[in-house]
């Protein structure tokens, strides 16, 4: 896959092996809820200010219906705390660690 927008990407590596790569972190979330049957070694995501990799693990997630993403998932990720507090005080989102953004995108998906 063509990431259109470094800023939005995600990725994971699976346990065998294998990496998918994602235009938005919603599309990576929502992927694999739909496939449970791979499992994931790792997580990663870009910083939404320095457009590099981070691992999602450790990542802050704001998550706004005015933050346009390729796919819809309106996520962005950082890697400092305060610069995703920031950004949730003036997009009027929400700030979310990898657990609390999975289970909150689960509960919207599968209600």
């Amino acid at each position: 896959m063509i990431i259109s927008e470094a800023r939005f990407a995600a990725a994971t590596v699976l346990t065998n092996g294998e990496a998918r790569k994602f235009d938005d972190i919603g599309e990576m979330l929502v992927y694999h809820m739909e496939h449970p049957t791979e499992q994931v070694e790792a997580w990663f995501v870009h910083d939404y200010e320095g457009e590099h990799w981070i691992r999602a693990e450790t990542a802050y997630f704001v998550r706004s219906e005015t933050i346009k993403s390729p796919m819809g998932g309106n996520i962005v990720a950082f890697e400092d705390e305060e610069a995703a507090a920031a950004l949730a005080a003036e997009f009027q989102g929400e700030v979310y660690t990898l657990d609390q953004l999975r289970a909150d995108v689960h509960m919207e998906v599968h209600g």
